[in-house]
């Protein structure tokens, strides 16, 4: 007899075992992006909850660093234009004002010019602290602002003496037999505590301070030449 060969089925494995991939379906594909929807609606809730002040108050910020620096450009302008000061002068007069100006308001008072003078060793009282004041103040303040102190600090000493005035009185100080422009440290700390006045001369402590911030040579001598 004839025998026949039925051939097996093709069967995939794996659509047998349950692990085919179904194509995606029209629910599956809304879910997804309902699901995407979601997540940018918590992204804007997010968002939301950063109070609007804060965000209003980082833009204010930054339009009042803007407007400081045209302010302070603006006024280096002015401050060339009324005292003849050069760019440089009136930013290295700024950042010494703002020094003495503690409180930064803008102007510097009798306590705060007081501050200074301690700082540069000037023993002045409240009456003298108050005619300087009043001498610097050209805009009726009782303060000293900005535009004032540019001018006070640009004003040079009225001095009737010159520099050879200044280099014979050393001469005299010195006494003969001294190496040429010298004058021993002893000798000129001994003529500055007794020069002027007995309530006037200056104590011991006070000139060697002064004689502190003066170049003294290994021997002992200050060069005025």
């Amino acid at each position: 007899s004839k025998s026949w060969r039925v051939s097996k089925p093709q069967i995939n494995m794996d659509t047998a075992r349950g692990r085919a991939s179904p194509s995606p379906s029209l629910s599956s594909m809304h879910s997804a992006r309902t699901e995407r929807g979601t997540d940018k609606n918590l992204m804007g809730e997010r968002a939301e909850k950063v109070p609007s002040y804060v965000r209003s108050n980082k833009l204010n910020h930054f339009d009042d660093m803007k407007s400081q620096a045209e302010r302070r450009r603006k006024e280096v302008r002015e401050v060339m234009k009324v005292t003849g000061a050069t760019k440089k002068e009136v930013l290295e007069f700024r950042e010494i004002f703002e020094l003495v100006d503690a409180d930064k308001g803008g102007s510097i008072d009798a306590r705060e010019l007081k501050k200074l003078t301690a700082l540069m060793n000037m023993e002045m009282s409240e009456t003298e602290l108050d005619d300087m004041i009043m001498e610097i103040d050209n805009s009726g303040t009782g303060e000293i602002i900005f535009l004032d102190f540019v001018r006070c600090m640009l004003k040079k000493p009225d001095i009737d003496y010159t520099i050879d005035d200044v280099q014979e009185a050393f001469r005299t100080l010195a006494g003969k037999g001294q190496p040429a422009g010298k004058i021993p440290q002893k000798v000129l700390m001994e003529h500055l505590c007794n020069v002027g006045f007995e309530n006037e001369k200056l104590s011991k402590d006070r000139v060697e301070e002064i004689l502190a911030m003066s170049e003294i040579d290994v021997k002992g001598f200050l060069d005025y030449g």
